[in-house]
């Protein structure tokens, strides 16, 4: 089980690392592979999760506004 909060931001990031690319600077989100390959309950796992964002914002425009 990943606990990690993606985002559409992450996809980008995450579909250049399982093609063995670069990030591209201009992305603003990160890939989450490093987390869905470490083993749950492992200390990389811990760490990764640590250093993870805990929250996102969500915004939308209302329709009539």
């Amino acid at each position: 089980m990943l606990s990690a909060l993606g985002s559409n931001i992450d996809i980008g990031p995450t579909l250049l690392d399982v093609a063995g690319l670069p990030p591209n600077p201009a992305h603003d989100g990160v890939s989450l592979m490093p987390q869905l390959r470490s083993m749950q309950g492992t200390p990389e796992r811990a760490r990764l999760e640590a250093d993870w964002r805990t929250s996102l914002i969500i915004e939308y425009a209302s329709v009539g506004t």
